[in-house]
């Protein structure tokens, strides 16, 4: 997944390189619309992911 990352984003994003578990924290440029690209992912690649306003107690955090 890590690799996938770096060949699909390059220096466009910074993530998390964690020793174990589930997840990886992306972050990407300001403005990024995550929900949108979550949508788009799912559809066109079938690979989806949460969301950091999911997480947000006001909802508008980490988009």
């Amino acid at each position: 997944m890590l690799s996938a990352l770096g060949e699909n984003f390059g220096t466009g994003a910074k993530w998390s390189d964690p020793d174990g578990g589930l997840y990886i924290w992306v972050k990407l440029k300001e403005g990024s619309d995550m929900v949108a690209l979550n949508k788009r992912s799912v559809e066109e690649i079938d690979v989806g992911f949460h969301p950091g306003i999911n997480y947000s107690p006001d909802g508008t955090s980490g988009k």
